[in-house]
């Protein structure tokens, strides 16, 4: 077995983790019947990006490259379909809306891929359109950091991001295909990116913790850290108001008392 083939059975239970990592959340949206906790752009790059990579696969004769991804691609329409059938409306959760909006736009699409586009040019989209995914949660990474809020950022896809990226983008250079290397080297390093992110904001919880700021005795990772900031802001601030008036205060008694002591002669 030479070293791409090794690399690649290492590749797929790591791409297939990826893409069952919105598992959990889709589990909690359908028992609530809550959608607004799972984003529907992000199923819908991961089903656009998986159906290309299956596709540039095809082209490449590669099955470690299409099986794992057409994999990815119908649990990817599947997260559409159910986060599609949880909205509030009937009208905009029916299937034939489904049908029209989501699947027959992506298949379309993958069947022009494969059979109209040259691989080199498919190979390029599939970089672009898997770059671009990648760098669409870093919006919520920056609102993560902003309000110290690690929820924002599940730790379970940041890790299926970093080591899926990691081994696609070793197998890239086994197979020297640099198609394969950019994009899953941008994965990987965003991956980390969102880990390390994760560390600093427990990293600043526990700071504040320390100083303070936050209650000892609450969970690093579950604090609701904006609400108890605003809360020790305001309290800093009722107390220099009353250390401003204190003074005036003692001012004021000793002038009535020198006055007093005036009227009386002394």
């Amino acid at each position: 077995m030479d070293a791409s083939s090794t690399i690649a059975l290492m590749c797929v239970p790591m791409t297939a983790l990826l893409y069952t990592s919105p598992i959990p959340a889709i589990v909690h949206a359908w028992r609530t019947q809550d959608n607004s906790r799972v984003s529907r752009k992000i199923f819908l790059s991961l089903a656009c990006v998986s159906h290309l990579w299956a596709a540039y696969g095809l082209t490449q004769r590669d099955p470690n490259l299409y099986l794992v991804n057409l994999l990815g691609g119908m649990l990817a329409l599947a997260y559409l379909f159910i986060h599609h059938r949880l909205n509030k409306t009937p009208a905009t959760r029916s299937v034939t809306r489904y049908v029209w909006m989501y699947l027959l736009p992506i298949e379309t699409a993958f069947f022009l891929a494969l059979f109209v586009l040259p691989s080199l040019w498919l190979g390029i989209v599939t970089a672009i359109f898997c770059i671009l995914m990648y760098l669409s949660p870093l919006a919520k990474v920056r609102t993560a950091i902003k309000n110290l809020d690690r929820k924002l950022i599940p730790w379970h896809i940041s890790v299926a991001m970093a080591l899926s990226g990691g081994l696609w983008a070793a197998y890239g250079i086994s197979v020297d295909d640099l198609l394969i290397i950019v994009p899953k080297s941008v994965g990987c390093g965003l991956g980390i990116l969102q880990l390390l992110a994760i560390v600093f904001i427990m990293y600043q919880k526990h700071q504040l913790i320390k100083k303070g700021v936050l209650p000892s005795h609450t969970v690093v990772s579950d604090i609701p850290v904006k609400v108890y900031v605003m809360e020790f802001i305001a309290s800093r601030q009722q107390v220099q108001i009353e250390c401003e008036t204190e003074p005036s205060t003692a001012a004021s008694f000793s002038i009535g008392s020198d006055t007093d002591l005036e009227s009386d002669g002394i």
